[in-house]
């Protein structure tokens, strides 16, 4: 979730006069930050951890990664309503 905080004020940070060019290598830059310090998460699998060693995720990812966690907080409280009844 950091990560794509940190992509959210990079974002906000850009202005229209700068270049696509300067807005895309901030991005690469933000988003290889964000790969480089994956060592601290604990995965499950193993595998996880070099899983962007050939290619950085785009916003995409991102964008799924946080839908999915937003899923999953309505999925919590809907099972714990659903234990009180």
């Amino acid at each position: 979730m950091r990560g794509k905080q940190s992509l959210d004020v990079l974002y906000q940070s850009f202005a229209d006069r700068m270049t696509l060019n300067f807005k895309a290598a901030k991005k690469n830059k933000t988003i290889r930050n964000i790969v480089n310090h994956l060592d601290t998460i604990q995965f499950s699998n193993i595998n996880y951890y070099s899983i962007f060693n050939k290619s950085l995720p785009n916003n995409t990812y991102f964008m799924s990664y946080t839908r999915y966690y937003a899923e999953e907080q309505s999925l919590i409280l809907y099972l714990t309503i659903m234990r009180k009844i």
